[in-house]
């Protein structure tokens, strides 16, 4: 009886197995954080179109409504060099707050009309001065065939105040914004080219990253100075509740604001991470 060999080869050592990681061919964090990016680029760019187009239609509305330059009350801001001016004789003063003639309530336009198309005619100012009202009568005298009672008008002091810091911060934040809408376009096409395993989407990424940390600062540090800029315009009382409310709020958007880009930057300062991208095209 003789002995036969196997019909079937010998059974070679097992392979190890694979070792799962950044560094394999499978892992799928490009996935995750690519579709991350892309979801918060595209939120940004939406966001900071509306961070210029909501305020912008704000200002327009807060312009012609009321409590706008044109809507108050005018006040005195000049008064002719001629020493027998209708106003001077009337013992108007330069801060004076005109608020109605013969009892009906006036704005600047409505008031310049009344006084031009009145020459030699009588008319009862109520004026406000030093917060005390008062009234007094005062006689355009006829130039170049309007009236005119020698004084420069402007809108009060505190309104102008309020829209000067208003419109300063307008500027401020639309060129907030475009950075912003800058940045978030950066942020998604690194999503895209992440998501597709390009090498050149670190570069994106790590930049948004650098631009997206001090524009979240700044962009806190102007909500906060616009605020105490108004509420010193406003003379508004200190209220410490809500000042901590602020504070938190500027805080916690810090922290919100900045999660994102230093994750991106610990993340892609890994070597294992950066073993796998020198095999990306």
């Amino acid at each position: 009886m003789s002995l036969t060999a196997p019909d079937h080869p010998p059974m070679s050592p097992a392979a190890p197995p694979m070792q799962p990681g950044p560094t394999s061919d499978r892992s799928t964090w490009p996935s995750v954080l690519g579709t991350t990016a892309i979801i918060f680029g595209a939120g940004g760019l939406l966001l900071g179109v509306f961070s210029i187009v909501a305020p912008s239609v704000m200002e327009a509305f807060v312009s012609s409504g009321p409590g706008s330059p044109s809507e108050v009350s005018p006040q005195v801001i000049s008064l002719s060099s001629t020493t027998s001016s209708a106003a001077q004789e009337a013992g108007i003063l330069v801060g004076d707050v005109i608020e109605a003639v013969e009892g009906r309530a006036v704005t600047m336009e409505s008031l310049i009309e009344t006084i031009h198309a009145s020459p030699d005619s009588p008319l009862t100012l109520r004026i406000r001065r030093d917060g005390a009202r008062q009234d007094v009568v005062v006689t355009p005298r006829l130039v170049d065939d309007v009236g005119l009672i020698g004084v420069g008008l402007c809108c009060p002091e505190s309104v102008r105040a309020r829209f000067e810091v208003m419109n300063a911060w307008l500027v401020w934040n639309t060129l907030m914004a475009l950075l912003g809408i800058g940045a978030a376009g950066l942020l998604l096409a690194g999503g895209i080219l992440l998501i597709k395993r390009r090498a050149r989407a670190i570069n994106a990424l790590k930049i948004w990253a650098a631009l997206r940390i001090p524009l979240v600062v700044a962009s806190g540090a102007l909500g906060l100075v616009a605020q105490n800029a108004l509420s010193e315009v406003l003379d508004a009382p200190s209220v410490p509740f809500a000042e901590v409310m602020a504070a938190t709020g500027a805080v916690f958007g810090l922290l919100f604001g900045c999660a994102l880009p230093v994750f991106v930057l610990i993340w892609f300062a890994r070597e294992r991470v950066k073993t796998e991208i020198r095999r990306w095209t």
